[in-house]
């Protein structure tokens, strides 16, 4: 609102006090000119509240005069109470300021604008609480008086000079009281001399209030001079009257009488200081008829203030103490001088509107300690009153407050000094100065110089405006306006896109975030829409970027989130499928695994009553069936407990199937467990791949969730009813599964030790079948045991478990997962992985050295596998721990698990070709296709994913240079390597590069003298020994031996007998010659290559030994007497061939042991069965 304009109007009649009292100054104004203020339309004179004590009333009567005669402002005086709290809500529009019990406060205006003499740091609190409790009426303060007033002990001047005179004691000083060292008591009257009629007992004094007691016995520690009255810590007054020090308390002549007023003004401080400074003080309190005879009657100290004039007559001088100590004060430490408080000047509010003249006036005004003074003994002799006072003193002091009065060029609020030219900005060197209005959109300014305080006229600021003249200020532009120019009437409308929020601004807020507004003078950023994709906060007036898992039309906002859009529905936020949050934080986003159980929506929306943050189980007694919660039923129970008996029913039945005879060729019943195994796995691979954080199309999901029962998630099958609802038992309950079946096989084995030998366990056989349970579930373990480290981040930045979204990682529950996972881990994943790693690297040699026992406790490792490839059992473990792994690593990138994981399949397929590994054939053209079904299926994931976000395009650009490094790479290795052997060829090098030949060739000599050898060895041997070996070859030996025999007659022999054509193969005679020389040496039935002219002798590369063992190193040289190979193997076959088939081995083929001594050894690692 508009503040009302003030003028001063003259009266036309004068208050009766304006007409009674006389003029001070001749030429002062006459009171029938005097002018009365007007405010809202009302005339009053101007108010001043007047303390009732000489100094408040000589420095009123002081400004009355001055205000009245020369400034012609009426003045209506009224006394508002003995203290400057009463003169405060006297200002403050309090009706009746001096009745404490109701002080007549509340009104809205206040006809009291002056009071002078206010000891406003003395009552600084209810001050303080004034101006909150009044704010539209409290008064301002406009500084100092000009001195300071104080309230202390004193003496009077004529003991003090006697005492300096006398002996040089300077009794001012607080130290010359001190009874250790002085005697000041010589100086002043004995107690006796005061009449304790004079006095107010103790009981009826400050004396007796406890909390001030106490804080001087925490101060002085003097527990003497207090007692215990009642429950309450009083003054010890040993005659009722007087409090003693302690420097006095037993000698009562050595006191020195301190008197004080009222109900013991400044008591306690007096008390501190006699105690801590050693001064032997007797403290009275005297009755208010006696307070202002006794010290003019008795020699002693007494409390007083000043500025007063009751003891002016004494000269008192104030006893010095230390340096005032405000903090020392506040924690109720007195034993420092009291604090010089400065007397302020206060006057109304709306002083500057309705009269600044005065204003300024009282601003300027300062007397001296002197000058009050002067006045009080002034009006104490003369016993005249306050106002004849006064006027003697201003006629006497001119010099002093002709300074405080304006001149002809102190213009008011509303004014600006003018001359010809127009409004000027000081009053230096320009003539005929006056003041004029100040124009629209202009405002005047005060300005001080060394002529005083005056006011210039000053164009409106931008963001501001003025309509009218002679305006104190400009008005601030409104909300949704602004104004960019100076001296402007009015402000302008924001344009579109555009708000002002706030008042008196030279410009407009841009809409953040590009957002606009849908019209003109927006006052508020609440009017700024946000564009698609962003939303607005309650407390954030800017869009922020939409959250992941937010849709967000244009026009969005936190509240039309929570309750929907009041314009259209079209325009609510809403959360996406597959997200989560809280209707407490609704921008803190969960994201949801399996996404089917966020639908989406408002906040705090979940499937089938799913409940935990977020959405990620059921209640108490409850589990997810794939739809919606479903309470537990006790044949869940049962279900879990039928099952864990069939288990073990089924460890009894494993180890009697996987500890059947084992032979070199694959059985029907090892091709059809293998080939069922091999499914389990290809399950466990379909479950891992549905552990990928991808999208996968709804129709495929179920298949993918169905899967997950192969590596141990068996939530929807009602597993929380069996273990718990809390997901940290129920993990720990999966990882000891493993170890708990271990235990059961063991418990087997201890059991069978019960029953007849027939049916005892072996420790050999029950040791291979805890290896094939552990292999067969190698990958559900690895898988299981990394579930805690699986951790995928939410949009808000927190980050849950995978299969456990309720559990927060790093939370004190993950930490408890995370143990069991990494123990499990390190002992059963790992643990395993580098026992079978050893058995791989143990078994040719246990075979070598007849431990039978050994290698049919890692019968698991091999049984499956052709006996050139026993160690293949290792990389199909390494396949099943590494195929979870890009989950682990890159669980919020689902582009690197999907090439992570084919990498890994690519490669182990590529290694499962090369090597061939299973026995029956059908199962590895079978590995290999669904290693290749397995494979198109991870690439189609990557038809399930979103819009790469940038880290993918980096990783996805990073990998293709990489891809295509390694293809142009090989590509140019493979060049550069043929062309250096052709270089080593040109030079005359006639060994091929390993690199070339992708492993090191044997000499042709030696393998032209094991076939010489071995010839021999087969034309001696019996023909049925020999067919029934060949029976039971495995189908890949029988295949090489076929294969042999052809390249044998072709190739060696040059022989096309079609008995020898057991597969289709080009001869190499077709495209070379044979040199005579080498045709001779064929003929002759000698082998003597000629490395440059018959390259068929050289085109056989490693020729297995089909009768080692273990490993062999082809020797050096042949050795003389060397016994045969076969028979140095048969006595450490035969035990291990009959521990692993259960019969006893076929005769050896007879040989003559000097034809079969020279035979070099094998070239490759082979076991023999």
């Amino acid at each position: 609102m508009p503040k009302a304009l003030a003028t001063l109007v003259c009266c036309s009649a004068v208050t009766a006090s304006a007409a009674s009292a006389a003029r001070c100054f001749e030429d002062g104004i006459p009171p029938q000119r005097l002018a009365n203020v007007v405010a809202d339309g009302d005339v009053f004179p101007l108010g001043m509240a007047v303390g009732d004590w000489p100094v408040a009333r000589l420095l009123s009567a002081v400004s009355e005069i001055i205000i009245e005669e020369l400034l012609g402002v009426n003045v209506s005086s009224t006394i508002s109470g003995g203290n400057s709290v009463d003169g405060f809500y006297a200002m403050a529009g309090c009706t009746t300021p001096s009745q404490v019990a109701d002080r007549g406060c509340g009104s809205k205006t206040t006809r009291m604008h002056l009071y002078l003499e206010a000891w406003v740091s003395l009552y600084r609190g209810e001050y303080d609480q004034i101006q909150e409790d009044f704010p539209e009426t409290a008064p301002k303060s406009l500084g100092s008086s000009g001195y300071t007033g104080t309230q202390s002990m004193y003496l009077p001047k004529w003991i003090l000079d006697f005492a300096i005179n006398s002996e040089g004691v300077p009794l001012e000083f607080y130290r010359t009281y001190n009874s250790s060292w002085y005697e000041p008591s010589e100086y002043f009257d004995k107690l006796s001399a005061v009449n304790l009629s004079w006095l107010r007992p103790c009981r009826e004094t400050r004396f007796v209030q406890s909390n001030n007691m106490q804080t001087y016995v925490q101060v002085t520690q003097d527990t003497e001079g207090v007692e215990n009255v009642g429950g309450s810590l009083v003054a010890t007054c040993q005659d009722g009257f007087f409090w003693r020090a302690p420097a006095c308390r037993d000698n009562v002549t050595r006191c020195v009488p301190v008197l004080t007023g009222g109900t013991g003004w400044e008591i306690e401080a007096v008390m501190q200081k006699a105690t801590l400074f050693n001064m032997p003080l007797a403290l009275g309190v005297a009755t208010p008829e006696r307070y202002y005879r006794v010290p003019t009657e008795v020699k002693s100290l007494f409390v007083w203030w000043v500025p007063d004039d009751t003891f002016l007559d004494l000269n008192p001088v104030e006893l010095r103490f230390p340096r005032y100590d405000r903090a020392a004060w506040l924690n109720g430490d007195l034993r420092t001088a009291p604090e010089q408080v400065a007397i302020e000047k206060l006057v109304s509010q709306n002083m500057g509107e309705l009269a600044p003249a005065v204003e300024d006036l009282v601003q300027k005004m300062r007397w001296s300690q002197e000058d009050v003074d002067v006045m009080l003994r002034d009006m104490k002799a003369s016993e005249d009153p306050a106002h004849t006072v006064a006027c003697r003193w201003l006629l006497a002091n001119s010099e002093t407050w002709s300074t405080w009065l304006a001149g002809e060029t102190a213009c008011f609020e509303g004014f600006g000094l003018f001359d010809g030219s127009g409004f000027v900005a000081d009053r230096d060197g320009a003539a005929d100065l006056a003041c004029r209005p100040c124009e629209s959109g202009s405002y005047s300014e005060e300005l001080r110089d060394t002529k005083g305080k005056t006011h210039i006229c000053k164009k409106c600021p931008a963001g501001s405006y003025q309509p009218s003249g002679a305006a104190a200020g400009c008005d601030l532009c409104n909300e949704g306006e602004y104004q960019d120019e100076e001296g402007a009437l009015d402000c302008k409308r924001c344009p579109l896109g555009r708000f002002q929020d706030e008042k008196g601004k030279s410009g407009c807020k841009l809409c953040s975030n590009g957002t606009t507004t849908l019209g003109l003078g927006s006052l508020s950023e609440k009017d700024c829409g946000c564009l698609p994709g962003t939303i607005r906060e309650v407390y954030n007036v800017s869009c922020q970027p939409c959250p992941e898992g937010l849709s967000c039309p244009v026009l969005s906002t936190l509240s039309s989130l929570l309750n929907g859009s009041a314009i259209a529905h079209e325009l609510s936020p809403r959360i996406r499928a597959g997200y989560f949050s809280t209707a407490e934080e609704p921008l803190e986003l969960f994201k949801c695994i399996p996404s089917t159980h966020c639908p989406g929506g408002p906040p705090n929306t979940c499937l089938g009553g799913l409940s935990a943050l977020p959405c990620a189980a059921c209640g108490e007694r409850e589990y997810f069936d794939g739809q919606a919660c479903v309470v537990c039923i006790s044949s869940r129970q049962e279900l879990f407990v039928v099952g864990c008996v069939a288990g073990l029913a089924g460890l009894v039945l494993a180890y009697y199937v996987f500890n059947s005879p084992m032979t070199a060729k694959a059985s029907t019943m090892l091709t059809t467990t293998t080939a069922l195994g091999m499914m389990v796995m290809m399950l466990q691979k379909v479950g891992v791949i549905g552990n990928m954080t991808v999208d996968f199309p709804f129709e495929v999901q179920d298949i993918f969730q169905a899967m997950q029962v192969f590596i141990l998630d068996i939530e929807a099958l009602g597993y929380p009813c069996v273990a718990s609802s809390d997901a940290v038992r129920r993990y720990l309950s999966t990882v000891m599964l493993f170890p708990a079946v271990i235990v059961g096989i063991l418990f087997c084995l201890a059991i069978s030790k019960l029953l007849p030998k027939k049916w005892r366990w072996k420790t050999s056989k029950t040791l291979n079948l805890m290896g094939q349970f552990l292999q067969m579930g190698y990958t559900t373990m690895s898988v299981t045991a990394m579930v805690p480290m699986t951790c995928y981040s939410h949009p808000n930045g927190l980050h849950s478990l995978l299969k456990f979204p309720e559990v927060f990682c790093g939370t004190e529950e993950h930490s408890v997962m995370l143990a069991g996972g990494v123990a499990l881990l390190a002992f059963g994943v790992l643990g395993f992985l580098c026992l079978c790693v050893w058995a791989a690297y143990q078994v040719p040699l246990w075979s070598s050295q007849g431990l039978s026992h050994r290698v049919s406790s890692f019968r698991f490792l091999l049984a499956r596998f052709r006996l050139d490839g026993w160690w293949y059992g290792v990389p199909l473990l390494v396949r099943g721990s590494l195929l979870n792994l890009p989950v682990v690593l890159a669980t919020d990138y689902p582009p690197i698990q999907i090439v992570s994981m084919s990498v890994i399949l690519v490669f182990f397929m590529a290694a499962q070709a090369l090597v061939w590994p299973w026995k029956p054939p059908l199962i590895n053209a079978l590995d290999c296709w669904i290693s290749a079904c397995i494979i198109l299926l991870v690439v189609s994931a990557a038809m399930c994913l979103p819009d790469l976000t940038d880290d993918m395009l980096g990783f996805r650009n990073t990998f293709t240079v990489v891809v295509l490094v390694l293809l142009f790479g090989s590509v140019l290795l493979a060049l550069g390597s043929i062309g250096f052997s052709l270089l080593l060829r040109a030079l005359g090098f006639q060994e091929e590069l390993m690199i070339v030949t992708l492993g090191p060739i044997p000499k042709a000599e030696r393998v032209s003298s094991a076939l010489r050898s071995l010839s021999m060895e087969l034309s001696e041997a019996d023909a049925d020994v020999i067919e029934t070996r060949v029976k039971e070859l495995a189908v890949y030996d029988v295949t090489h031996i076929s294969r042999c025999i052809t390249l044998l007659a072709k190739e060696v022999l040059h022989d096309d007998d079609p008995d020898f054509d057991f597969t289709r193969r080009v001869s190499a005679k077709s495209f070379a010659r044979m040199s005579g020389w080498s045709r001779k040496k064929v003929e002759e039935g000698l082998s003597g290559p000629d490395p440059e002219q018959d390259l068929a002798l050289n085109t056989w590369n490693g020729i297995q030994n089909f009768v080692a063992i273990a490993p062999t190193a082809p020797p050096a040289k042949e050795q003389e007497g060397a016994s045969c190979a076969d028979t140095e193997v048969e006595s450490v076959v035969s035990p291990v061939e009959m521990e692993m088939t259960g019969e006893p081995p076929l005769g050896r083929i007879e040989s003559d042991g000097d034809d079969c001594g020279p035979v070099s050894g094998g070239t490759g690692t082979r076991l023999s069965l």
